[in-house]
């Protein structure tokens, strides 16, 4: 959890996995201490979002649209780290005893949740014996390939192959090609850009 204070701009309490950066919190403004961990700590390409999505002005803006308490205004952040997969989600309250805003941050690691959605992802895209793109996500690349270029020629080469187990490697697969019967003069050339 991080704790920061809105009105004197600075980080009162860090505690759990991020606690190692508290040196740096108390000797800098939060605006600065956004920066450094963005710097330091966040994948370049989630960097500029979360220098938006946590800036005071974000929260300022928060608390314009929203009553402190209420998070809705802040949307959870899921970006990749240095020690991997995070989820934050931000909390604009106001300290009872000072009457100060404040934000808390809670800093959930989900690196282990998201490979495993990768992974189920990747098994619900693909055929589990050959590792083939499914029906569905076949028709998902055609489609896609002919919204990006639709002026250029397009091919699709589609084999029914009868006895799959027969062809264990890359030069059966090979000899099969090559003796397709539609194909002209039987040995079909393919650039290095074709892909199946």
């Amino acid at each position: 959890m991080i704790e920061i204070n809105l009105c004197d701009n600075l980080v009162e309490k860090i505690s759990g996995d991020w606690s190692f950066l508290i040196d740096e919190a108390t000797r800098t403004p939060y605006d600065q201490f956004q920066r450094n961990v963005a710097r330091q700590q966040i994948h370049p390409d989630d960097r500029r979002a979360f220098l938006q999505t946590f800036s005071r002005e974000a929260f300022e803006s928060g608390i314009q649209s929203g009553t402190p308490g209420d998070s809705s205004a802040i949307p959870a952040f899921i970006a990749e780290t240095s020690d991997g997969v995070v989820e934050t989600t931000a909390h604009i309250i106001q300290d009872p005893a000072t009457q100060h805003l404040k934000v808390l941050f809670f800093i959930r690691d989900i690196d282990k949740e998201k490979k495993h959605e990768l992974i189920l992802q990747y098994q619900s895209q693909r055929d589990s014996l050959t590792g083939l793109l499914n029906k569905g996500s076949t028709e998902a690349q055609i489609q896609s390939v002919l919204e990006n270029d639709p002026q250029a020629l397009h091919a699709l080469l589609v084999l029914d192959i009868d006895e799959f187990k027969k062809l264990t490697t890359p030069s059966a697969i090979f000899t099969a090609i090559r003796s397709c019967p539609g194909l002209p003069g039987r040995s079909a050339r393919f650039s290095a850009k074709t892909t199946f």
